[in-house]
């Protein structure tokens, strides 16, 4: 039971700093889909209590862009982590 227990602990020192950056990251990603998600409601809302529709078809694009800048932002961070953590594991 001491050897599993060792090689248990052994595995977690050597993979929590990347797990807490991945969990991290995922979480901060959560939150930012989360506000995207009430704002993407909130916009159903406006267009149901009659808000103009070239208002709308103009905020509705900023929610768009919004929805991409987050996810190649996200994208590019993990790449890049991913990209460095290679580069430190050949050296």
């Amino acid at each position: 039971m001491s050897a599993i227990s060792d090689f248990a602990t052994s595995v977690w020192k050597e993979i929590r700093d990347r797990l807490v950056g991945v969990v991290s990251d995922a979480c901060l990603f959560l939150v930012w889909l989360f506000i995207l998600l009430v704002s993407f409601l909130a916009l159903h809302a406006m267009a149901r209590f009659g808000y103009p529709a070239e208002r709308l078809d103009f905020i509705e694009s900023i929610h768009y862009y919004a929805y991409l800048s987050i996810f190649v932002l996200f994208m590019f961070d993990l790449f890049a982590k991913t990209v460095v953590s290679i580069w430190k594991g050949f050296k």
